[in-house]
């Protein structure tokens, strides 16, 4: 069973493989078991694009990642005075490639973006979301993640 906040390493862990499973392997059920995690007034914002909800953008990560047919695997994590700082790394399956500086013809190929995912967390542990650029993250936090 597993915990509605994250407070401490081990339940940082545990959201983290829950997210990786609701991205991978994108299902109702997983999005449920994810969606313990997040706070109600969740407000998550991606490049180019808004959503109010963890359910609405799940729905679009589903669709996109069958699209897509991408992967994604945890590279580096830290939990630190409430912000869970996460580095991510994606795999493709389809062989059609991301544009811009990462594009690919055939095959599996693994993608490291200068990026990270910032999951701050409320008074009650619950987790919402942001995503920044890796110069956006503040210095006393690079040697977590380094």
């Amino acid at each position: 069973m597993h915990k509605d906040k994250v407070t401490d390493n081990d339940s940082a862990q545990e959201f983290l493989n829950a997210f990786s499973t609701m991205a991978n392997q994108p299902s109702k059920e997983n999005l449920e078991r994810l969606q313990a995690y997040y706070s109600p007034d969740l407000h998550f914002e991606d490049p180019g694009q808004t959503y109010e909800s963890w359910e609405a953008y799940g729905n679009a990560f589903m669709h996109f990642q069958s699209a897509a047919k991408v992967g994604l695997t945890v590279q580096e994590w830290a939990l630190s005075e409430g912000n869970l700082f996460v580095r991510w790394g994606f795999f493709m399956h389809s062989g059609e490639g991301f544009e811009g500086e990462a594009a690919y013809d055939s095959g599996d190929a693994a993608i490291e973006f200068d990026g990270f995912t910032y999951f701050r967390l409320n008074a009650e542990g619950k987790v919402q979301f942001q995503q920044e650029g890796w110069a956006q993250v503040p210095e006393a936090y690079r040697q977590h993640l380094r």
